[in-house]
């Protein structure tokens, strides 16, 4: 069907773009999240980076201030 080939398409281009992550320049740093949540450097960090990159690769956010806008949502 045309949606499962969609997605395939989609899981696809996000793969593609994951292994070419070095060549996008992400919203924000491992270093801004850090401070702008106030948490140590660790796993945590890892995984909101990612969530952060995941969102900007999904079109749901597109600039720094919607990426911290995100992160507020896991402010202690």
């Amino acid at each position: 069907s045309r949606m499962c080939n969609w997605n395939k398409l989609n899981k696809m281009y996000k793969e593609f773009l994951s292994k070419k992550k070095n060549k996008v320049k992400p919203l924000v740093s491992g270093k801004e999240i850090m401070e702008y949540l106030k948490i140590p450097e660790g796993k945590k960090v890892g995984e909101l980076l990612d969530l952060v990159n995941e969102a900007y690769l999904d079109h749901k956010i597109d600039t720094k201030k919607e990426a911290f806008e995100l992160l507020s949502k896991y402010k202690s």
